[in-house]
């Protein structure tokens, strides 16, 4: 019911939101310092713009730019119903640990802040247990609390129709144009997910080297060797990488795997301009 900001250049529009201006920023389940573009921006803006709360487990970037940081429970401390990007399975989670003392669900922190703010009940979050049961129930009648398929979801996606006009695929028929090179940055820098952590879940004690930069060899500055040290520079920003040479890498480009933190001189959005 409020207004929205666009996270690719959310510094940007948080700095720009008028009558009323950004008062109180709420942050919960997400990374949005290491894992947005222009990462040094935005942290610069969670600091500078209103009062920043972030809920979480960790002391992500987003985090140390938090004016105040509420510890979260962990997935194994509670207990919910678990789905997944990488599959069309669901099943209930029951808590295998309990928390340490102190720190609280999101739910608990959303009702205990309405309440503080002197706004209506929420039916969906002052029962969290009965609510969950009531959503999941039609999925786990056989008392069978998976794991199962989840029944939402299609087993033949757009089995039916595809959501075009004409319910057909629409297929490439041309190639995209390569975008432009500027002759002082005449890489193209590519950021694909690494299959060792998720998003920028991965801890300090893996990002005591700086990243590896892979490389076609014919694109590498002259007297720069495989495995040596070098700077990545882009129009906003530099960092540290490790150069791997690779002829598998398109001679044009340079490849560095996203999630790194920024506090710890790996965070690849850094040079990633917002747009």
């Amino acid at each position: 019911s409020g207004r929205t900001v666009a996270s690719p250049v959310l510094a940007s529009e948080l700095r720009q939101l008028k009558d009323p201006p950004a008062r109180f920023i709420y942050l919960a389940t997400t990374n949005p310092v290491t894992q947005y573009p222009d990462s040094a921006a935005l942290s610069r803006t969670l600091r500078e713009v209103g009062f920043s709360v972030v809920a979480d487990a960790f002391m992500t970037d987003t985090a140390r730019a938090a004016d105040l940081v509420l510890p979260v429970k962990l997935m194994l401390e509670e207990a919910d119903a678990v789905g997944s990007y990488q599959h069309q399975h669901v099943a209930m989670g029951d808590a295998v640990v309990e928390a340490p003392e102190g720190p609280r669900s999101d739910v608990a922190i959303v009702r205990a802040l309405r309440q503080r703010l002197d706004l209506p009940p929420d039916p969906v979050l002052e029962d969290p247990a009965g609510t969950l049961a009531q959503m999941t129930r039609p999925w786990f009648r056989d008392g069978d609390q998976g794991p199962r398929r989840n029944p939402l979801q299609p087993s033949v996606p757009w089995r039916d129709r595809f959501q075009t006009p004409d319910g057909r695929a629409q297929l490439v028929a041309t190639w995209p144009e390569v975008p432009q090179v500027d002759a002082e940055f005449p890489l193209l820098l590519q950021t694909p997910p690494s299959r060792r952590w998720q998003t920028s879940q991965l801890t300090a004690r893996e990002q005591t080297e700086p990243p590896d930069c892979l490389l076609h060899p014919s694109a590498a500055v002259a007297g720069v060797a495989d495995g040596e040290l070098a700077r990545l520079l882009s129009p906003i920003g530099e960092m540290t990488v490790r150069v791997r040479f690779d002829v598998q890498v398109w001679r044009g480009g340079c490849v560095v795997h996203r999630g790194g933190a920024l506090h710890l001189g790996r965070c690849v959005n850094r040079l990633v301009q917002a747009r």
